[in-house]
């Protein structure tokens, strides 16, 4: 599998102040499937790359992990059946 460099891509992100947390909070949930000895490393990484201030991290995601606003609650559960299926198919393979 080929590898992408998505620096191009994220200079045309743009994420709205409102979707912040669910921003942060998925790269919580992504960060999980990277090797653990470079999880600080990625998140100060995607972080720049997205424009996110990485000291607002910790707080930001357990907003959104605290959350019981249906939207939020919504946000978990699609982030959480894509991990499952991201599982899924790195059994399968």
């Amino acid at each position: 599998m080929a590898a992408h460099n998505l620096t191009f891509i994220f200079k045309f992100l743009k994420i709205r102040e409102v979707e912040k947390n669910h921003v942060y909070y998925f790269i919580n949930v992504i960060c999980n499937l990277v090797q653990t000895d470079l999880h600080l490393n990625w998140r100060k990484s995607i972080c720049k790359h997205l424009g996110l201030n990485y000291k607002a991290y910790n707080s930001k995601y357990k907003e959104a992990e605290d959350s019981e606003h249906p939207r939020t609650v919504a946000f978990r559960e699609k982030a959480e059946e894509l991990i499952e299926n991201f599982d899924e198919l790195a059994k399968a393979s």
